[in-house]
């Protein structure tokens, strides 16, 4: 497998699973998408997604991330310049909410406790602090934001200003 959509898709995990984590809320089956660019003219087009089930809701970066690896793997095809993966977790719940499946694995022991050590480094240090290890701490790729909208509803220095 091409390490850049295995990349980037750990970097998008690690990410939705911290802000799972911060509205206490877990989640159940998720979904990997990749795909080419749509408009490009020269090469071959490629659109695919895949819905995995965890055995049992969790907000577990590592459980979350080892289920979306292995769905990467099976839409991933060779040969394609890939210009976007997703994730997308699913079903979202409050803790106790959920039934557990008798017959279903139970959860990492300890993974909940560590979650919570991870964010509040995390937080106290700066985001990314501590990561998986998949997690690039300085990506060469990055958001395009050349059409970012101004935000003055939410940044004060993207405040119109009125001089009279």
């Amino acid at each position: 497998m091409v390490l850049g959509p295995a990349t980037k898709l750990a970097a998008y995990v690690s990410r939705a699973a911290e802000k799972l984590r911060s509205q206490g809320s877990l989640c159940q089956p998720l979904q990997v998408g990749l795909q080419t660019q749509l408009a490009e003219r020269e090469g071959p087009r490629f659109c695919e997604a895949i819905t995995l089930a965890l055995p049992a809701p969790t907000n577990d970066t590592r459980a979350i991330l080892a289920l979306a690896q292995r769905g990467l793997g099976e839409i991933y095809r060779p040969g394609y310049r890939f210009s976007k993966c997703s994730i997308l977790l699913m079903d979202l719940c409050q803790p106790g909410e959920v039934t557990p499946d008798l017959l279903a694995p139970t959860q990492r022991r300890g993974a909940e406790r560590l979650m919570q050590v991870v964010d509040r480094i995390n937080q106290r240090e700066g985001r990314g602090t501590v990561r998986i290890g998949r997690v690039s701490g300085a990506p060469a790729w990055s958001m395009r934001r050349e059409m970012l909208s101004p935000r003055f509803t939410t940044r004060w220095e993207e405040v119109i200003g009125v001089r009279g």
